[in-house]
């Protein structure tokens, strides 16, 4: 039974020239000792030609029976693609063989309890892990030949991190407070967060609110960081204008708001001075009729 190894080197059974065609050899070299057995195309030397056919009689060769030389060079191998595959990816087998005879046949088993047939196969594992592909290619003649290789399968690779902000506003002004907001997508929670505001200030939450103080323009950047190690970066530039406070004109009452010069007394307050002369003077005749008849 042919055996394999996982650096993909050719083990087998060693074929074998067989018994007959070795004794018919070691036959022809007995009976021409000073000739050659390669036909000669010099017709001088019947005894070369007479070797020869002898020699071709008893040694074996293909022929509509299926017989051939077995090969002790026939060799076989693979290639993967990609070297390193996961499971989102698969991966291509591409086999070869060399000095067998045709046609030849090829078998694969995956190392999942999966087979396949043909020179050229594809193939998707279901989970990560590592496995065994081994290829067994038989000829015309029944060679067998065995190559072997391990294959490492990863995960999936996890989608892009991707990472942009939101804010209130733009353009600002002083003392006025701009909320901040990262946007994330992608990546493998949990997520690393930290913004700079650009004026030595910064911070590491998702959502979060900023003063600036003084005008000027300032980059603001957000680095996100994933759990996998993927890092991305988002920026933009915030314009913050001076806060300038508005001049308060004092308002005018509405006693104020009459015309001409000097103090003046409202509707109400001149009534009631009205009602009190009224008074005075009423009480000041009784007072005066009543001290005249005396």
């Amino acid at each position: 039974m042919p055996t394999c190894e996982s650096r993909g080197k050719l083990v087998g059974n060693k074929p074998s020239i067989p018994f007959i065609s070795l004794s018919a050899l070691f036959l022809v070299v007995l009976a021409f000792p000073t000739t050659s057995i390669v036909p000669s195309h010099d017709h001088s030397s019947l005894a070369n030609e007479k070797a020869a056919v002898a020699f071709l009689q008893f040694w074996p060769r293909p022929g509509s029976n299926g017989s051939a030389w077995p090969s002790p060079w026939f060799v076989v191998d693979f290639q993967m693609s990609p070297a390193n595959p996961s499971t989102a990816t698969g991966i291509i087998l591409i086999a070869t063989a060399d000095n067998g005879s045709m046609p030849l046949s090829f078998k694969w088993t995956f190392g999942d309890n999966q087979t396949g047939s043909g020179q050229t196969v594809s193939h998707f594992y279901a989970a990560p892990g590592s496995y065994l592909i081994t290829l067994t290619v038989r000829d015309a003649i029944g060679q067998t030949r065995q190559v072997a290789k391990h294959v490492s399968v990863s995960p999936p690779p996890p989608p892009q991190l991707l990472v942009n902000m939101s804010f209130t506003t733009r353009t600002p002004l002083t003392g006025e407070h701009v909320v901040f907001k990262s946007n994330i997508t992608g990546g493998t929670p949990p997520y690393t967060v930290l913004w700079s505001f650009g004026d030595r200030h910064t911070g590491n939450k998702t959502r979060l609110s900023h003063t600036y103080y003084t005008a000027g323009d300032y980059n603001v950047t957000l680095m996100v960081r994933d759990s996998g190690g993927q890092t991305t970066v988002s920026s933009t530039l915030i314009i913050v204008g001076q806060f300038i406070p508005p001049v308060t004109v004092p308002q005018k009452t509405q006693a104020q708001e009459t015309t001409g010069p000097g103090p003046f007394l409202s509707d109400e307050v001149l009534v009631g001075l009205a009602v009190l002369i009224f008074t005075v003077s009423v009480g000041f005749l009784v007072l005066w009729k009543r001290a005249f008849r005396k």
